[in-house]
């Protein structure tokens, strides 16, 4: 399930875009990081996510999309059936111990 700690690994199929912005330095962008993790409280990110709600907004950003040139041969060569065996293998691999038990028993 992580590739390496605090980064989970993304299948490429569930990935519809990718956008970035640029800012001018790096306390910006962990201003930032910490603002929208509280904003959108995404599910994964729990280390700097608060249980309330902000109550200041920062200026919006302008966001670019990037289209790396091999994104539909990734696709492509991730959709074949080899593939699928490899992540359907990881993703049992990411269970917890007692529901790979159950997965047995069923």
């Amino acid at each position: 399930m992580f590739a390496a700690p605090m980064h989970r690994a993304i299948d490429i199929h569930n990935v519809s875009r990718i956008e970035y912005t640029e800012l001018s330095t790096e306390a910006d962008m962990n201003l930032y990081e910490i603002y929208f993790i509280n904003l959108w409280k995404p599910p994964l990110n729990i280390d700097d996510k608060a249980k309330d709600n902000l109550t200041i907004f920062l200026p919006a950003l302008t966001w670019e999309e990037f289209i790396p040139k091999n994104w539909e041969k990734w696709k492509r060569e991730l959709n074949s059936e080899d593939m699928y065996g490899h992540h359907k293998s990881r993703n049992k691999k990411a269970q917890k111990p007692d529901e790979q038990l159950e997965d047995i028993w069923e």
